[in-house]
């Protein structure tokens, strides 16, 4: 467990297992920035992750989810499923950084939409989400690898529109 001293220094702490960590490290950097320059990839404004995750700052250890499939949906599902494993709840986090990558050449623009259509969907509607894609040619083709970064905090004391059935809180 993270020590009360680690959270109140930094604005995100993982925990992550040992084995686990180079595949971690790679997928936070290749969410949070944009790889070796590379011209396959938009990648997030760093002002913009920085802006968001501040607030989780001392409140709870950051989380993270991981999906690889061959379509949005299901590699979206697997890493919100991920996150559940590790006690996570997408509905308290205040923003997610998330990537979405394919095996390339061509940026994935209509699954990106289609996973933060999933993510706005389990998240609440106040929350933030930062997206970065690209290609990755060390996928196998016709991959997709969707990687969620969750941060944050207690947003109940947002109000909720009631206008829409998606936004009733459970």
């Amino acid at each position: 467990m993270a020590s009360p001293v680690l959270l109140a220094a930094f604005d995100a702490v993982f925990v992550v297992r040992r084995s686990a960590s180079a595949q971690f490290v790679r997928r936070l950097v290749r969410a949070l920035t944009i790889p070796d320059d590379t011209p396959n990839w938009i990648g997030c404004a760093w002002g913009d992750v920085r802006h968001a995750v501040k607030p989780a700052c001392g409140a709870r250890l950051a989380r993270h989810g991981y999906g690889t499939a061959g379509r949005a949906e299901a590699a979206c599902t697997a890493a919100m499923a991920h996150m559940e494993r590790q006690g996570a709840c997408l509905r308290d986090a205040g923003s997610v950084c998330v990537s979405v990558t394919t095996a390339g050449p061509a940026l994935p623009g209509k699954e990106a939409l289609d996973v933060v259509i999933l993510l706005r969907a389990a998240m609440h509607p106040a929350a933030t989400i930062i997206q970065s894609l690209g290609c990755d040619a060390t996928l196998p083709p016709g991959t997709l690898d969707v990687s969620v970064f969750a941060f944050g905090g207690d947003v109940t004391g947002v109000p909720v529109s009631t206008h829409h059935q998606e936004n009733a809180r459970p």
